[in-house]
């Protein structure tokens, strides 16, 4: 059962990145990316609120199961794709107030946008 809660959220998705602001945010926010067989595509989350307890990040597969991730360096990751699927990066929070996230995604052998270097 998904206990996740939103209050005041606002969500701006593009092509390569989701950008959140909310109010209060309890639980998961889950955000697909979609990989064709053998490409690696890299990942980073940018979370901040005012008062909560915690905050993280995980990835699922297209089954809502825990998938392996790689860690690049502090702030970015990236996950390889043995074949054609969907996965999620999962934005989660505990008693997250004021505050917003923001999710950007690349493939391997494009160009590494400036923020990501």
């Amino acid at each position: 059962m998904d206990h996740t809660s939103k209050v005041g959220w606002n969500e701006v998705t593009g092509d390569t990145f989701v950008e959140v602001e909310y109010e209060y945010f309890n639980g998961e926010h889950l955000i697909p990316i979609h990989g064709e067989q053998g490409e690696r595509i890299y990942f980073d989350v940018e979370h901040h609120f005012k008062n909560g307890n915690s905050y993280g990040m995980s990835l699922y597969d297209e089954n809502g199961d825990y998938a392996g991730m790689n860690e690049e360096n502090d702030d970015v990751s990236s996950v390889d794709f043995k074949k054609t699927a969907t996965k999620y990066i999962v934005v989660q929070a505990i008693n997250g107030e004021q505050g917003q996230f923001r999710v950007r995604w690349w493939k391997e052998g494009e160009t590494v946008p400036d923020w990501a270097k």
